[in-house]
């Protein structure tokens, strides 16, 4: 049945009855109640924070934020830091508590804390052990944050196959920054045997979902490429496309 949390805020940017997924608000007091327990945050009243990826939000008439999270453990709210410093160390504490309870989302951030540096010092290591938890969980970004550990040698031995395997699995949720890398991958035959044809077609993916690299990347690799393996590319992608990214090899 989800836990419900309700926040007294001001100076929401979104209008009353609406239901954002990302938002700031500025915070004048903030208690979350889960069950019978109250528990208080690292925010000051004033404090401009980031909110991300709650079930649902409503910030009502009365000017009450209620979220609605159907996970176990409040998805820690992040601050950005506007017009106040950032409190790295304190975001630390809320994070590890959070993703210690199993959170995909405080695991990520937990990692990203660890792999610059921010609030702890950077731990290449530990950065990969909170990117594979959120990654295990199906969470896009954090296979992708892996892939790239895995890419470089960051705190693991340098291994291409495995960074293909953790772009390749945030490729299939629609994940544009992994279907470039993917995409990269074929180009320099890093992990896979080089294949301009299946290059092409994750920079084609890439750049109808967003990434605005992809259409440099994909314009520049047709000048290596004939018009027949041009056009089968393209015919892939949209086989691939249609098959929701999942067995487009």
């Amino acid at each position: 049945s989800g836990n419900q949390y309700t926040v007294q805020s001001r100076d929401a940017n979104i209008r009353p009855g609406g239901s954002p997924t990302d938002m700031l608000m500025k915070v004048v007091d903030m208690t979350l109640v889960i069950g019978d327990n109250e528990i208080s945050t690292p925010f000051k009243k004033g404090t401009e924070v980031g909110y991300i990826a709650f079930d649902k939000a409503i910030i009502g008439e009365d000017g009450k934020l209620t979220i609605a999270s159907t996970k176990a453990t409040e998805k820690l709210i992040y601050i950005i830091g506007k017009g106040v410093p950032q409190d790295y160390q304190e975001a630390h504490k809320w994070f590890r508590l959070a993703a210690q309870q199993g959170d995909d989302y405080a695991q990520i951030s937990l990692g990203n804390m660890y792999e610059y540096g921010q609030g702890v010092p950077q731990d290449y290591q530990e950065a990969h052990k909170w990117y594979r938890r959120a990654a295990q969980q199906g969470n896009a970004n954090a296979q992708i944050s892996l892939g790239f550990m895995y890419r470089r040698g960051d705190g693991v031995p340098q291994d291409y196959q495995e960074a293909v395997k953790w772009f390749r699995r945030a490729a299939q949720q629609g994940n544009a920054d992994a279907q470039i890398s993917l995409g990269n991958m074929y180009e320099l035959g890093q992990g896979v045997y080089v294949n301009l044809i299946k290059a092409h077609m994750w920079y084609n993916i890439a750049a109808a979902n967003g990434n605005e690299d992809s259409s440099k990347w994909r314009d520049e690799l047709t000048s290596k490429m004939t018009n027949k393996q041009i056009n089968k590319a393209q015919s892939m992608a949209k086989e691939c496309v249609n098959r929701k990214y999942k067995n487009c090899n």
